[in-house]
């Protein structure tokens, strides 16, 4: 995990300038804003695009507890990267305006519970191996500020089944929008994975969560920027950012070989609560998609982009 890296742009939406280019924008914000950016759905992108619409006075980015698992060594991160990690609520400044990191529901809302809270979603098969792919391009990436967190990050060095298996960063693989929105929440592990016998209750309840924000949307949809300029009433562009990058030979792997059956019901496992959720919210913005075709359509090109980044 690097500062406000951890998510990049995605193939399925559209980037770009909406049709309110040509507005004015509006004056200082009304409101505090909060997006709770899902590592790898396009977040950076997102984040970018809500900075430059709202110029705020004060933003604040990073990462809350619930990104973190069962880690607890942070006496070995680095003081400069400390400042973007907030393992309590007050240590972020109440009176910043635009709040865009990888953030729980729960750690906006008590520090900011006037907020406008959006979050985007994305197909979680996709993102659990863009996830995958992106710790693997940057595996011979220094990471010193991250002491002993590091341990963690080399579970990407290893096949796409022992990342997927791995408990201690089950907090990056296992339903992370789903996390993101119940977080801390007695059913849910942070060092471990979600059991499947409250599967219902779990994604009624984030269902729930999702209907008490402001905006709920997902990279899928091409009318995405135009969304958000809708409901931001100024104008909002989208512009591709932190692309995840090719693995160097030392980390290339056939990803046909390695998604095995036994791989791919893990796979579908970690994406179970969050596919729910997705197709959901696709639904709701999207009436008229066929989600059957359009999810198949996103995931031969997640298959496709990730199989040549892998090569």
């Amino acid at each position: 995990m690097t500062n406000n890296q951890s998510a990049a742009p995605a193939e399925g939406y559209s980037a770009g300038a909406s049709e309110h280019e040509d507005k004015a924008p509006a004056g200082p914000l009304a409101r505090q804003i909060g997006f709770i950016h899902v590592p790898k759905t396009a977040g950076t992108s997102v984040a970018r695009g809500l900075y430059t619409a709202l110029q705020p006075r004060l933003p604040v980015a990073g990462f809350d507890r619930s990104m973190f698992g069962g880690f607890d060594d942070f006496q070995s991160v680095s003081e400069e990267t400390r400042r973007y990690v907030y393992l309590r609520t007050d240590e972020l400044p109440p009176d910043a305006d635009l709040i865009a990191g990888h953030f729980s529901l729960t750690t906006i809302r008590d520090r900011y519970p006037a907020s406008a809270i959006l979050i985007i979603l994305r197909e979680p098969l996709s993102r659990v191996l863009s996830h995958w792919t992106f710790w693997r391009s940057e595996a011979e990436l220094a990471q010193p500020g991250w002491g002993t967190w590091n341990k963690y990050l080399e579970a990407s060095h290893h096949s796409f089944a022992d990342f997927l298996s791995d408990p201690r960063v089950a907090c990056q693989t296992d339903n992370v929008a789903l996390r993101l929105l119940l977080w801390p929440h007695p059913l849910i592990p942070n060092d471990n994975f979600i059991l499947n016998d409250h599967d219902q209750t779990l994604v009624e309840e984030a269902k729930a969560r999702l209907a008490t924000l402001s905006h709920v949307n997902a990279i899928e949809n091409p009318q995405l920027a135009n969304d958000l300029a809708v409901w931001l009433d100024r104008p909002f562009n989208l512009i591709h950012l932190k692309e995840t990058q090719s693995v160097t030979a030392r980390y290339s792997s056939r990803l046909a070989d390695e998604l095995t059956l036994a791989t791919q019901d893990l796979w579908h496992a970690r994406s179970r609560l969050d596919l729910a959720l997705w197709l959901a919210v696709c639904e709701s913005i999207m009436p008229s998609a066929d989600l059957t075709a359009l999810t198949e359509t996103v995931r031969a090109r997640s298959l496709e982009r990730y199989a040549q980044l892998l090569r």
